[in-house]
């Protein structure tokens, strides 16, 4: 999603579209210390379950105080780029 909100709580991070609010919850599983994979739960929208996307695999490339970057490839290779994830909070 380009434009978008993610939270992360444990191993459950919440997607959400900042044009259309559009929410997707995605479970958090731990590769390595730099890497884990993206699994949409079953009450994502059909076009998320089915989608050829899923599981995504996040490398994290470099991180700093404002941002972090990562490389973002899709199980299919269909996709793949990277991306910067600027921080807003840590905590509240």
């Amino acid at each position: 999603m380009e434009g978008s909100i993610i939270n992360r709580a444990d191993s459950v991070q919440t997607v959400t579209d900042e044009k259309t609010g559009k929410k997707v919850r995605e479970k958090v599983i731990w590769a390595d210390p730099c890497t884990y994979i993206l699994y949409p739960f079953p009450e994502s929208s059909p076009d998320v379950l089915n989608s050829d996307l899923f599981p995504i695999k996040v490398s994290v490339l470099e991180v700093t105080k404002k941002y972090y970057t990562v490389r973002v490839t899709s199980w299919d290779h269909k996709s793949d780029f990277r991306d910067t994830a600027w921080i807003v909070s840590t905590a509240l």
